[in-house]
């Protein structure tokens, strides 16, 4: 299981002399971290409670916006263990930064990807994009204009035997 932090990063002091914060992901004792976008003073942060202090006039405000980004990382975190899939910190910081929505259900499945790698070349190791580029070669030769809406348990099994039909060993296909 995952554990969702929350840091005031007082190594990094803002102009104004406030702190960042910081939300942190850790898996397999390897931390992901993404800015809250929140800075505050150091004497308004409990770092054991990891709250905002009732100095700050905001303090309901804005820990009632960490409660919420809390429960959303907790329940993608949920939602990938419940669906037994390995996964890391980054994964799940993805995964709140791009919510699946009505509208991304019709989004092209391929051109998603792509344009996911395109743009985090930086927050994506050497294998992760080994696998991406696999990944996208392969469905896009199998079903180029796969919807995210037509992902479904036929289609992955379908899949998974075309793959084992060209070719590929099971334990290269997941």
């Amino acid at each position: 299981m995952a554990s969702v932090n929350v840091i005031h990063r007082l190594s990094k002091p803002k102009k104004d002399g406030s702190f960042p914060l910081y939300l942190q992901v850790i898996n397999n004792r390897k931390p992901s971290e993404m800015s809250l976008k929140l800075s505050l003073q150091a004497e308004e942060w409990d770092s054991t409670k990891q709250l905002v202090k009732r100095k700050n006039p905001r303090y309901k405000a804005l820990n009632s916006q960490i409660r919420n980004i809390k429960l959303k990382i907790d329940e993608i975190i949920h939602n990938l263990e419940m669906s037994n899939q390995s996964y890391v910190g980054l994964d799940v910081i993805q995964l709140y930064k791009i919510p699946i929505t009505t509208e991304s259900l019709d989004t092209n499945l391929c051109e998603f990807l792509t344009a996911h790698v395109i743009s985090n070349p930086e927050n994506l190791q050497i294998n992760s994009l080994k696998a991406y580029s696999n990944l996208i070669s392969c469905l896009s030769n199998y079903a180029p204009n796969l919807l995210f809406s037509e992902l479904n348990d036929d289609f992955l099994f379908a899949y998974e035997k075309h793959l084992q039909s060209i070719g590929k060993a099971t334990n290269t296909i997941s």
